[in-house]
């Protein structure tokens, strides 16, 4: 099954393989079930983007 944020950004998407501790295998498929998440790509491309933008704000860097 195709979930429609893979959808919508396939083009400059590409494609790995990750590991994931079981507590946060857990949780991510909890929040997908509730539907905070469409998706276990969508759940890692939010967690990486916020990541790196807290980076950056503590850093004093921008983003683009």
């Amino acid at each position: 099954m195709t979930h429609r944020y893979t959808e919508c950004c396939r083009f400059w998407m590409r494609r790995l393989q990750i590991t994931l501790e079981d507590d946060l295998y857990e949780w991510v498929t909890k929040e997908i079930k509730e539907l905070r998440f469409g998706s276990y790509t969508h759940a890692i491309n939010y967690a990486l983007k916020k990541l790196r933008d807290d980076i950056f704000k503590e850093s004093g860097k921008r983003t683009s």
